[in-house]
């Protein structure tokens, strides 16, 4: 017997569409599941921020004048390297150097006051001491002034003036060219400064004679007086007068120049005879063994770096250079600027031959993810 089984078309096609929906369910799963285990990792693993990062010199020095006063020679130029208390220039300050007088002259008059009313020392000795130095002061000084003399600036002066008075009639008459009335000009403008400074000396050689004079007559009149004076009001008065000779003793020293630091000179101080007012910028000096990356970052992110954090940086050379290093500090408050966080991080320079300062890199470091 024969038994002929018949299908039904349309079952036969509805069974085999779920057996391909059911395939690709299976193929999906399998795609998807690899996807969301790397996912969930890069999350754990914590990511990486890259900010801009300006680079600055490891310390920077600002020089400048401690009074008004005139320059007298510059001893270094601009990109030239420097050691801490280098010698950087000569200034001269007659203001200064009138009251570092003055107040020795008081200092003076306080210690015989202070010795008059009881100090230790016999006050005889002091005053016969002081009359000695004055004298040796007033001596002094008027040997100075006689040995200075201005005939050789005047004579040379007028030397150069006569010759630049004669170029100009001859340019005048076309018989001289327009290079050498420049010539005879610049040569009559150096001697003329060299004629104003000959003048300048000899009116300080007159004014330090005019102040030991000063100081022999006041301490003439000092020594011979009978002022009582208590002992207390002399010890206040020495006090101050030692603080007044202390600070005018400063300011005569700091007429030489020093670096506060070393480094590398930026710019240089003005040209020798120019005057300078107190608190003008002579030197501007950066150490450039060390070098400050700095970068900019918000608050969020600055209250999550501490100091210490491992961090790398990109060096703006040519080709660029990564570096390790660590967190050296992070601003405790905004920048005024910027209202934004500076983290900083210090590395040595690794070529001097370059000048990085200013210039921008990077700096990389990583944070988990909140």
């Amino acid at each position: 017997m024969r038994v002929r089984i018949v299908t039904d078309h349309g079952l036969e096609s509805m069974g085999w569409s779920a057996t391909k929906i059911f395939c690709l369910i299976v193929a999906l799963g399998a795609a998807v599941g690899p996807a969301t285990r790397g996912l969930s990792s890069s999350r754990s693993s914590g990511i990486r921020t890259v900010l801009p990062a300006v680079v600055r010199a490891g310390a920077a020095y600002t020089v400048t004048a401690g009074s008004e006063a005139r320059v007298v020679s510059v001893l270094v130029a601009a990109g030239q390297r420097v050691e801490a208390g280098q010698l950087l220039a000569v200034l001269e300050s007659e203001e200064v150097t009138r009251a570092y007088e003055r107040a020795r002259l008081r200092l003076q008059i306080a210690e015989r006051k202070l010795a008059a009313a009881g100090g230790s020392a016999p006050a005889a000795r002091i005053r016969e001491e002081q009359q000695r130095a004055a004298v040796r002061s007033l001596e002094a000084s008027q040997h100075r002034l006689k040995d200075f003399s201005m005939a050789g600036a005047e004579r040379a002066y007028a030397t150069v003036k006569a010759r630049l008075d004669g170029i100009e009639r001859l340019r005048a008459q076309k018989l001289a060219t327009d290079g050498e009335a420049e010539t005879a000009r610049r040569d009559e403008q150096n001697e003329f400064r060299n004629l104003q400074s000959a003048r300048e000396h000899w009116s300080r050689l007159g004014q330090e004679v005019e102040a030991a004079e000063s100081q022999l007559r006041l301490l003439s009149i000092q020594l011979n007086s009978a002022e009582d004076t208590s002992p207390l009001a002399a010890r206040l008065e020495y006090e101050e007068a030692v603080a007044l000779c202390e600070d005018a003793a400063q300011k005569v020293k700091n007429l030489r120049v020093l670096a506060p630091g070393p480094g590398v000179v930026l710019s240089a101080a003005p040209d020798p005879g120019e005057r300078v007012l107190a608190g003008t910028h002579l030197f501007h000096i950066a150490d450039l063994s060390r070098l400050n990356l700095e970068a900019r970052v918000s608050a969020a992110i600055a209250g999550r770096i501490q100091t210490g954090l491992p961090v790398r940086l990109r060096i703006p050379t040519d080709p660029p250079r990564d570096v390790d290093a660590a967190v050296s500090a992070v601003s405790v408050a905004p920048d005024s600027n910027q209202q934004s966080y500076v983290v900083r991080a210090t590395i040595a320079n690794l070529d001097w031959s370059v000048i990085l300062v200013g210039l921008e890199g990077a700096m990389e470091f990583s944070h988990l993810e909140r």
